[in-house]
């Protein structure tokens, strides 16, 4: 059982909300909770901003725009959505909606769309899904890989189990979307765990795909169990869905997690508290720019750039860790008829030139395609991410008022929309990604109590996932790293 008088958690972002959320409410009401939050604002990445007009009102995506209701990290998510009564605030997408099963991929200086059905994947229209036809069939009498490696980046992975095109264009792309990483740079083992893990067992990913017989551990299991007989109602609610997200935005998560957190005595929000030291001799002192603050025991929800700075046992994790930067571009078009396609938008593959792609385009997304109900003011909404790991070896980048010519030049040119915006909003995403490099596993070994997206999975569900099992460790051993999780050979 978990004695501490005091816990201190550094950042508010959704991993530090959600840590404090659930220890408000798993812990005695005398134990003093504190958040350390170096900018003026709660969420982290979670960023929706709204903009009234006559005409209505229309939401740009800043960060994460959606979430999913699967699997373990989604059935922790749907439960906290149902505790914090968002049910009702809501916006689902059904898996048949045809908006979202049609996506594609920029190749060939044209937009692919990537099968939907078993039907378009054995009747490919194209060189590119042909080749992937034949790298499944192929894939099971693939050699498996040798006992001695622990580790290989994606790329490698990919072109051993199918082939090289399947690799360089639609795992490059797919990395882009999610990773806005370089599939030369990521850890197989660490991104595809569960493929590493079929190979490892099977010999095979289609294998194991068709077999799937690695179940989530007993921990898991009961979790997910547990939560189907409490949260029925929103379980089934979300049945048919393949996404979501609520009437205000995503950030509508975020600011009602801060909200019940305002409304405890035991917990307080300390704003522009930049960390710039550790100490522990028996409790911690964490000095910032504004104070010093004593904790018996503290979890860090900083980014991992952050941690390697002020915290030595975490700069070993520099080789196996890094981060990207990408600019969000939000684009609003009063033609609520412009796209040429519907769909849920398309992604860039590393192997597309820099000719073609001269902005380093990681992709463009149809957000009034995506949720249509967000907007009151019905136009045409894009959103082109562009950088990530096609900035790595940038030594310049583009100034502020080049961001809108970056994404307008990239719908010019592959969507041949040549519509002025009536309205712009970008951001900077500084360092927002982590990167799990290869040597990612090895390098996670029993370390600083810790919660976030570098480990575990970077998305919006993961984090939430991770601080709810940190926290329900810690509450009944009274320790936790945050890193059980991870297997280790």
């Amino acid at each position: 059982m978990l004695s501490h008088k005091s816990i201190g958690i550094l950042g508010g972002g959704i991993s530090g909300l959600s840590t404090a959320w659930y220890l408000s409410y798993l812990l005695h009401p005398s134990t003093k909770i504190t958040i350390l939050e170096s900018s003026n604002r709660l969420g982290g990445l979670l960023s929706t901003k709204k903009i009234d007009l006559s005409q209505g009102t229309i939401y740009f995506e800043e960060g994460p725009r959606s979430l999913r209701p699967t699997g373990v990290s989604g059935y922790i998510t749907l439960n906290m959505v149902k505790k914090l009564n968002l049910i009702d605030e809501m916006i689902l997408i059904p898996k048949n909606s045809p908006l979202i099963k049609n996506k594609f991929i920029y190749f060939q200086n044209q937009l692919n769309a990537l099968p939907n059905s078993l039907l378009s994947l054995f009747l490919p229209k194209t060189s590119l899904f042909r080749s992937l036809l034949w790298a499944i069939i192929c894939e099971p009498f693939k050699q498996t890989r040798n006992k001695n490696i622990t580790d290989e980046s994606i790329s490698s992975f990919i072109s051993r189990r199918f082939n090289t095109s399947v690799s360089k264009n639609l795992a490059s792309a797919l990395i882009h979307g999610i990773y806005s990483g370089d599939i030369d740079d990521l850890s197989a083992r660490s991104v595809l765990p569960y493929f590493w893990k079929y190979e490892e067992l099977y010999g095979s990913i289609l294998k194991g795909i068709l077999f799937d017989s690695i179940s989530l551990n007993k921990n898991k299991e009961n979790v997910k169990s547990s939560i189907e007989k409490e949260s029925k109602d929103i379980i089934a609610k979300t049945k048919n869905t393949y996404i979501y997200s609520f009437k205000n935005g995503l950030n509508t998560l975020s600011n009602t997690i801060s909200n019940d957190l305002f409304s405890k005595n035991n917990v307080h929000i300390y704003f522009n508290s930049k960390v710039q030291s550790l100490e522990f001799k028996n409790i911690f002192k964490v000095k910032t720019n504004t104070s010093d603050f004593f904790f018996d025991h503290l979890i860090s929800a900083l980014p991992i750039q952050v941690i390697t700075e002020i915290f030595n046992p975490f700069k070993k994790l520099t080789k196996s860790f890094s981060n990207n930067t990408v600019l969000v571009v939000n684009l609003f078009f009063d033609n609520k008829n412009l796209l040429p396609i519907k769909g849920f938008g398309y992604l860039i593959p590393k192997s597309v030139s820099e000719k073609e792609n001269p902005e380093n385009a990681l992709g463009v997304i149809f957000d009034s395609n995506s949720f249509p109900e967000l907007d009151t003011y019905k136009g045409t909404k894009i959103t082109v991410m562009i950088g990530g790991s096609l900035w790595k070896y940038k030594t310049t980048f583009p100034k502020e008022n080049e961001f809108a010519e970056l994404a307008q030049n990239v719908i010019s040119r592959h969507l041949g929309i040549k519509d002025t915006p009536i309205i712009i909003n970008y951001k900077l995403q500084k360092e927002c990604i982590p990167q799990y490099n290869v040597g990612h596993y090895k390098d996670l070994q029993s370390r600083f109590s810790v919660v976030g997206n570098f480990y575990g999975g970077i998305g919006v569900s993961d984090c939430i996932k991770n601080a709810y099992f940190l926290t329900k460790r810690l509450k009944e051993r009274g320790r936790a790293t945050g890193l059980e999780s991870i297997e280790l050979n």
